[in-house]
């Protein structure tokens, strides 16, 4: 961990900039631009460190990395070339990364990992090594470790399912709808 010493602090008053990483810092309707204050601390080496009076902290660090820390535990990076947003959910323990492509990806405590496709198709691997692919019919298809594969159509009421067995053959279900 950088230990970061302040060669310059100051107070300023709100509006903040634009392209503040923090939305849940501006004031609302009730706050005036007098009772909003923030401090920003410029560091030796040229990054700066704002802090909130409602205790998020902003550091725009001077390769151009931001993080925000929020008051919740949460944490927000942003990596110096923009492309690419990792957020952390402290209390429920889930990375939520945001690529420039429209990518998102979620990742969760069990092992389970999300790609969210910018053209709404999911893809999810579970902890036991099952994947599950959403596709944007809403068609649903899963492979499970031993190489079977389960499709569930979407635009189809009767409950059909198509079983494929890791030897190639077809079977289909109805499950109760």
């Amino acid at each position: 961990q950088e230990s970061w010493s302040t060669s310059t602090t100051k107070q300023e008053a709100w509006p903040v900039d634009a392209t503040d990483e923090s939305s849940a810092t501006q004031p609302n309707e009730s706050q005036s631009a007098a009772t909003t204050t923030r401090s920003i601390e410029t560091t030796p080496e040229g990054g700066k460190i704002v802090k909130y009076r409602n205790g998020t902290v902003k550091e725009v660090r001077p390769d151009g990395m931001v993080e925000v820390r929020f008051t919740n535990g949460d944490v927000k990076r942003t990596l110096p070339d923009k492309k690419i947003v990792v957020y952390y959910y402290r209390e429920a323990k889930t990375k939520h990364t945001t690529f420039h492509d429209g990518l998102e990806v979620y990742e969760f405590p069990n092992g389970q990992v999300e790609k969210h496709f910018s053209d709404g198709s999911k893809e999810i691997f579970f902890p036991d090594n099952t994947r599950k692919v959403i596709h944007v019919d809403g068609t649903h298809e899963s492979v499970f470790p031993d190489g079977v594969i389960v499709r569930e159509y979407a635009n189809d009421q009767s409950g059909l399912q198509e079983i494929i067995t890791p030897d190639g053959q077809v079977r289909h279900e109805y499950i109760d709808v």
